[in-house]
């Protein structure tokens, strides 16, 4: 049996036939392996393509611009003047410009042509119930742009936008250059980012500004309003719109205690109301209020000193 290699070959050859059957599926595992990695790389390249540029309307996309703290893209859209708008959507498939509009909010209104032969607004969109998203009035957004832009002549205008809806750049009837719109792109972005820092400081003033004010601590809190408004945001950031009525409500307090000491001037106590009118100088150190105050402390001492005075 062992001389003629009969039992050597009958072992060996079921071993051979199991490595050459190992060795195969390696291969196919292999092969099967790289499958899903090229699938993957296609896929890949697939998501890379260039898709179809989204817009929102004006009554969406300003709200949402303010509340993310984003610039705006606006496209107002003449059809008798389409040349922008397609130039401007085949820039925005352009890699550089995508990543400079990664961060922008793109607002589109779509002119109709007037009977009388102008241009007019296109009908009210109405929102759906389900939708949540803050949207504004079509009186609110057309005023707030119609003030940056002027009214409809029939061109297309590409406008750059900050977050408050303020004009940053603009071109009407032409092609916009890619570099100038990358460029003012990436400085309205920058810009915002300065904007949302500071609105993030003066949300934090007008926050203690109030508080202090609960606690008719209104020296401080005149102070921390004057801190907000150095930073000199826009009437139209929501921090500072807060601080105008904080201040509001101290001026209402300071009119009550300058008409009090009036009341004490008027009983003939001249000197009580000189003393209130040093206190309201103490509590309301505002700049505007501190003339008014020292021209009244400055009379009833005249008026103490001068004949027919007394205290």
């Amino acid at each position: 049996m062992y001389s003629d290699g009969s039992v050597s070959r009958s072992v060996f050859l079921p071993l051979v036939l199991l490595c050459c059957g190992v060795s195969v599926g390696f291969s196919s595992l292999l092969v099967a392996g790289e499958t899903p990695k090229s699938m993957l790389l296609a896929r890949t390249a697939a998501d890379d393509e260039p898709i179809e540029h989204r817009w929102v309307d004006p009554e969406e996309g300003l709200p949402r611009a303010l509340e993310l703290h984003q610039p705006i893209l606006l496209l107002v859209e003449s059809p008798r003047d389409p040349q922008p708008k397609v130039a401007l959507e085949q820039e925005l498939l352009n890699r550089s410009t995508a990543r400079a509009m990664k961060k922008v909010i793109s607002v589109r209104v779509l002119l109709r042509a007037d009977p009388d032969g102008g241009w007019q607004w296109p009908p009210e969109t109405t929102s759906d119930e389900k939708d949540q998203s803050q949207r504004w009035s079509r009186a609110r957004v057309r005023r707030l742009i119609e003030k940056n832009l002027g009214t409809p002549k029939g061109d297309t205008v590409i406008a750059v936008l900050d977050m408050f809806g303020r004009k940053r750049a603009q071109v009407v009837g032409k092609k916009i250059s890619p570099s100038a719109l990358r460029k003012a792109l990436k400085l309205a972005t920058r810009e915002c980012v300065v904007l949302s820092r500071k609105m993030d400081v003066a949300d934090r003033l007008v926050d203690k500004a109030t508080l202090l004010l609960q606690r008719d601590a209104t020296a401080d809190c005149c102070r921390q309003l004057e801190e907000a408004q150095k930073l000199d945001l826009p009437v139209e950031a929501p921090p500072e719109q807060r601080r105008i009525e904080v201040l509001g409500l101290l001026e209402k307090r300071w009119r009550e205690a300058m008409a009090r000491a009036k009341q004490l001037e008027r009983k003939n106590r001249l000197g009580e109301a000189a003393s209130a009118y040093e206190k309201i100088l103490k509590d309301y150190p505002h700049d505007p209020w501190e003339k008014e105050i020292r021209t009244e402390i400055g009379r009833v001492w005249r008026r103490i000193q001068g004949p027919g005075g007394g205290l």
